[in-house]
This record gives structure tokens, C-alpha cells and sequence, in this order.
């Protein structure tokens, strides 16, 4: 959902260069993104159909900031990463709860959340120099 939020972003304000990845620290690689997460993107205007992709040191060292839901992944990414001072929290004021086995209300309130919280960090990272494009 925040990857389909964050390109929604991007493609909104015209940002190019930028690559955005959706991973889980515990999400098998290739299985289909929930219903239900797709039917709460495209309540918003996000048509997304994408599979799971599982957390690796390869993409954590490639990126040059990762957004996670939960302090526990924080912690679980640090481990992984060779600079862990580019691991964040997407909500800055705590964790976010993680829909999985949820009825769609649970997962449209999360895009609902998602949907405001989002644009603001995006547009915070997109002011750090390390992501200004000259």
C-alpha cells in the first residue's frame, strides 16, 4: 500500500529518478498483494497489482531511505543494514498497525492514514540534500 501511495506521489509531483520498493521482513517473494489491499489503493486511484517481496541487505543497502511501520522492523532492518542512520519510521509519531488477516475496513483505514502520512514524508526526504537532484 505505501509503495502505491509513494508512486501516486511521485507521478503527482513530477519527481523522476526516484525508485520506490515495497518490502516485508517477513513477506515470502511473489505472492499476489491482498484484495484487500488492492481494492483500498483503488478506492484512492491507485491501480496496483504487485507481488510480495521479501527484505533483503541488497535492497536495504541500495536504498537511501527506509520507511518501516513498526519499531520492530526498524530494529530487524538496522541488523541487516551496513548504515542504519537511513532507517525511519514511516509515522514518526509510532507504529502503524499491520492489517494481515483484517477485514477491508481495517486495510481502508490504513490508506486512509497512509494517505496523509505519505505525501508529508515524502515531501520532508524530498527537501534532504542526499535526495535533491541537481
Amino acid at each position: 500500500m505505501a509503495e502505491g501511495f509513494a508512486n501516486l506521489w511521485l507521478e503527482n509531483n513530477q519527481v523522476e529518478g526516484w525508485e520506490v520498493t515495497s518490502a516485508g521482513t517477513l513477506a515470502g517473494e511473489g505472492h499476489q498483494t491482498s484484495q484487500e489491499t488492492v481494492l483500498a489503493l483503488r478506492d484512492h486511484g491507485v491501480d496496483y497489482e504487485g507481488e510480495t517481496k521479501a527484505l533483503t541487505k541488497k535492497l536495504v543497502d541500495r536504498a537511501t531511505v527506509v520507511l518501516c511501520m513498526t519499531s520492530t522492523h526498524c530494529i530487524d532492518v538496522a541488523s541487516i543494514a551496513d548504515d542504519p542512520s537511513k532507517i525511519e519510521m514511516l509515522n514518526p509519531s509510532g507504529d502503524m498497525n499491520d492489517p494481515v488477516g483484517c477485514d477491508q475496513s481495517v486495510y481502508d483505514e490504513l490508506a486512509r492514514t497512509m494517505l496523509e502520512l505519505i505525501p508529508k514524508r515524502m515531501l520532508e526526504i524530498s527537501d534532504r540534500p542526499e535526495t535533491t537532484q541537481e
